[in-house]
């Protein structure tokens, strides 16, 4: 009996369901940035940001899908778990540093940068980063600063922690969504600031200013869907690239002086650049204005500091955030091109599982503040993610119009004339595959159509000996000297003739393993191809309904088998292991 994952997701994609850790945010057209006059008028009030609020024009709008986000930025215990598990580099606020080390760290630092070295956070984290891999040394989370979101981690280190958990950062567009939802309010909580309810340089009262504090500790300044500290507190990362918003002319602006030849002319210019990445919701060390909705700074990918954190966001659709998280280890040179561009993934398929810590047992771990604080009070999604399991497919989007969607004949003709392969997609996974050799990680696909004997050995590709058959004793196999250079390397397969196959390419460009094909590769009509993954009982395996578009509404139809299994080599071709948790809880 056959159990198809398909409609699962179809679902899922209609309505957002409870995702244990997260809320969800329903889709609509959503606004981000300033208008120019608006901007003007802030210039002019303070004309040295003047490049930062410039950044902000002109304002514009799309429409942002359904997703998922965490209540809260990720906190210190959050983070926890996964340098638990992985060994990441600890942040540098976790060092244990006792009066003789700190003594130490200070004269190294004076002899170095002379009398004005200050061993403060900054001086830490620079010191952390050369040292904290030293013989002895030692770090420890600590507990009273449990539920302060993280900090001194870099966006790439930011995604490091999605990848393991299996998710994600938000865009520009749906942090904004999150932050005022449909209302156009300049603050999360509304128009008007309030200095009560946002941790940043003047916070009332004063002694939560200019400090980060627990998540929790401003009910008031939630969002329209409950998400805390959107405003203040640290600026959040986005996976959104400086680039120049759509449509910006640069602009000029007149201060004024206190006569007319006073006046000057300036040219705000925001700093784009791809390389850097945009922050949103100000911090702790800024005024009011700069924890808007719309303000954007540019940031390093790289840096890390004690003013930026981050919180988390999950798409609608399973498997989805892993294979975008995966896609960059692939190498251009391989799949044809830059991967986030060229694959197609909202027809990603697969299975994931999520898990979380016993919460109860990372309560008892945390302890007050030393400086007393109004208990903070932590909304009832909050939650700690644990280590994130799955296994997934994601085509390229049309990959075959390279070739004028050629037909299954023509593309055998072109693999024996040229030796072009076409890559088709991505495996990625964090699992085992039971019959084959490599292990969990991200791989390109690529179709091997049914070609003869001669010609696979002319391609490097040992023949396999079909069940049943017999080799003569004595009988020699001859190496074939290769004569069709192929797109990839396929002198590590050992196949049977005129069969099809979908090859599995590591990054060097080597064909490390084959997945037989189980119905004949067909061009048909988009309506009537199935795409998704289905549970095989009777064989104990996972079917893979692969529909890759074509043109003119037909796809190329690809079906094949595989077993994932985990590490002790036990089968998960079981539907009951993945719905358990994934399923369950979206």
């Amino acid at each position: 009996m056959l159990f198809s994952l398909t409609l699962s997701v179809i679902a899922l994609a209609q309505a957002p369901q409870q995702f244990n850790g997260f809320v969800a945010v329903p889709g609509g057209q959503t606004t981000i940035g300033a208008e120019i006059e608006t901007t003007i008028e802030r210039i002019i009030e303070k004309p040295l940001e003047g490049d930062i609020y410039a950044g902000e024009c002109p304002r514009q709008s799309q429409f942002v899908d359904g997703f998922f986000i965490s209540p809260t930025l990720v906190t210190n215990e959050m983070y926890l778990a996964f340098v638990e598990d992985t060994d990441a580099t600890p942040p540098p606020l976790w060092a244990k540093i006792d009066k003789d080390l700190r003594q130490e760290i200070i004269k190294e630092g004076v002899k170095l940068e002379g009398p004005g070295y200050k061993f403060d956070e900054e001086a830490q984290a620079k010191w952390w980063e050369d040292h904290w891999q030293d013989e002895g040394r030692e770090w420890s989370m600590p507990s009273n600063s449990a539920l302060e979101p993280v900090v001194f981690v870099s966006f790439n280190q930011a995604q490091e922690y999605c990848r393991w958990a299996g998710v994600r950062i938000p865009t520009e567009f749906e942090w904004v969504r999150a932050a005022r939802g449909d209302t156009g309010n300049e603050y999360p909580f509304g128009d008007e600031f309030n200095r009560a309810i946002v941790g940043h340089i003047a916070t009332k009262p004063n002694i939560f200013a200019v400090k980060r504090l627990p998540v929790g500790m401003f009910p008031g300044n939630a969002s329209p869907y409950g998400i805390l500290d959107m405003s203040g507190q640290v600026h959040e990362f986005t996976d959104t690239s400086a680039n120049k918003l759509a449509g910006f002319k640069s602009f000029k602006v007149t201060i004024k002086g206190e006569k007319k030849k006073d006046n000057r002319v300036i040219y705000p210019s925001p700093v784009w650049d791809s390389s850097r990445i945009i922050l949103k919701g100000g911090s702790y060390m800024n005024p009011g204005i700069n924890c808007r909705v719309d303000s954007r700074i540019a940031f390093s990918r790289e840096a890390a500091v004690p003013v930026v954190g981050f919180r988390i966001a999950a798409s609608e659709q399973p498997c989805r955030d892993a294979a975008y998280a995966a896609a960059p280890e692939i190498k251009s040179s391989i799949i044809g091109g830059n991967p986030r561009r060229l694959l197609d993934f909202p027809k990603t398929i697969g299975l994931e599982k999520h898990s979380w810590a016993d919460i109860s047992k990372i309560e008892m771990m945390r302890e007050s503040p030393e400086t007393p604080l109004i208990e903070p009070i932590l909304p009832s999604e909050y939650a700690v993610l644990s280590r994130y399991s799955g296994i997934s497919i994601t085509p390229l989007h049309d990959p075959f119009s390279a070739g004028s969607h050629p037909s299954v004949s023509k593309i055998e003709k072109e693999a024996i004339k040229d030796g072009y392969l076409y890559p088709i997609g991505i495996l990625t996974s964090t699992v085992d595959i039971n019959g084959y050799d490599f292990g969990p990680g991200v791989y390109t696909l690529a179709l091997l159509p049914e070609l003869k004997a001669d010609t696979l050995e002319k391609m490097g590709v040992k023949i396999k000996v079909e069940e049943g058959e017999e080799v003569e004793e004595g009988e020699v196999v001859e190496i074939v000297e290769i004569e069709i250079k192929t797109a990839f390397d396929l002198t590590n397969l050992e196949l049977i003739p005129e069969k099809e196959h979908v090859l599995v390419v590591d990054n060097e460009g080597m064909a490390i393993a084959a997945f037989e094909t189980t119905k004949p590769v067909k061009l048909i009509n988009e309506n009537i191809a199935a795409h998704g993954f289905e549970f095989d009982e009777k064989e104990s395996e996972l079917d893979i309904n692969l529909s890759i578009t074509g043109s003119r509404g037909k796809v190329y139809w690809v079906r094949f088998s595989i077993d994932p299994v985990n590490a002790n080599g036990k089968s998960l071709s079981d539907m009951k292991y993945w719905l358990k948790a994934a399923y369950l809880n979206r």
